[in-house]
């Protein structure tokens, strides 16, 4: 799961500041305000104006080599596939379902390197092969309020959760 490229070692402010779309200062700010927030570096500059949400998500394909989830993918989601993981799992986990096809599970992911999350995802959901997007930790904040805090959408995926667990 290691990417090679030449900004896989990189951190996200240094990648930021070699294509000028942000300054050192600006990075050292995000930096700590990500620490005293416990938030990421590139949400809080997008949240101080810094840089889009656009280029967040350009930079961290570039550094990470994966692709990240489209503006499409997540207006797709469905509440099955949101039910395939169960909110205290999709929170503790920072992953959320985005589509399902066969047997691959496609799963954005704020840290789509962490193996233990993908291995947890194999585990719960009886091998599906989980298919890792980049989510950021604004987008995967945006998406819990309005499908796992709204308490419309809570009853859906509660009543799925319920029967996978009388099937196990």
């Amino acid at each position: 799961m290691q990417n090679n490229n030449e900004y896989s070692d990189k951190r996200i402010g240094q990648i930021l500041i070699d294509f000028k779309l942000a300054t050192q200062n600006d990075v050292l700010t995000a930096v700590a305000t990500a620490k005293k927030e416990l938030s990421k570096t590139g949400t809080v500059l997008v949240n101080m104006g810094v840089i889009t949400l656009a280029q967040l998500k350009n930079v961290l394909k570039l550094q990470l080599g994966i692709d990240t989830v489209s503006e499409e993918q997540i207006a797709a989601i469905t509440p099955e596939v949101l039910s395939e993981l169960p909110e205290d799992f999709v929170k503790m986990f920072r992953v959320i379902p985005i589509s399902r096809n066969g047997n691959n599970l496609v799963v954005g992911m704020v840290d789509p390197n962490d193996k233990t999350v993908i291995a947890n995802i194999i585990a719960y959901t009886d091998g599906l092969n989980p298919v890792r997007l980049i989510l950021t930790l604004y987008e995967f904040r945006e998406l819990v309020q309005k499908y796992y805090n709204n308490p419309e959408n809570k009853a859906v995926f509660t009543h799925r959760e319920s029967i996978r667990k009388i099937d196990l």
